[in-house]
C-alpha cells in the first residue's frame, strides 16, 4: 500500500526526511469469521514514510503480521497402512501489506 499524506500548512522549517513507527496489533474475530475462530490474534505492525523534497508530502508503506493460533495432530497416511502416521501442523496467520 502506498500512503500519501498532505499537510495544509506550509512552513519555512526543514521538513523531516523520514518517519517510522511500530505498533502492537490485536485481531478480534467477528461475523462469519468468529464462527470458525474463537481466539484473538496478536502481532506487530510497522510504517515507514519518506519526505518528498521540501514539500509537506510523504510517501510510504504500512504492513502488519498477526498470528491467531495453531493446531497439531497426527494422521494416517494410508487406510491400508494405519500404523504409518505423519504429524500435521497448521499455523493461522494474517499478513497485511496493502
Amino acid at each position: 500500500m502506498i500512503v500519501l499524506l498532505l499537510c495544509g500548512a506550509e512552513s519555512n522549517a526543514q521538513a523531516q526526511q523520514f518517519q517510522f513507527g511500530l505498533d502492537v496489533t490485536t485481531v478480534i474475530p467477528t461475523g462469519d469469521f468468529s464462527k470458525n475462530v474463537t481466539n484473538n490474534g496478536y502481532g506487530v505492525g510497522g510504517q515507514f514514510l519518506v519526505g518528498l523534497g521540501r514539500k509537506p508530502l510523504l510517501l510510504g508503506v504500512d504492513a502488519a503480521f498477526t498470528t491467531y493460533g495453531s493446531d497439531e495432530h497426527t494422521e494416517s497416511i494410508s487406510e491400508n497402512i494405519p500404523e504409518l502416521e505423519v504429524k500435521v501442523r497448521t499455523n493461522n496467520n494474517i499478513g497485511v501489506h496493502p
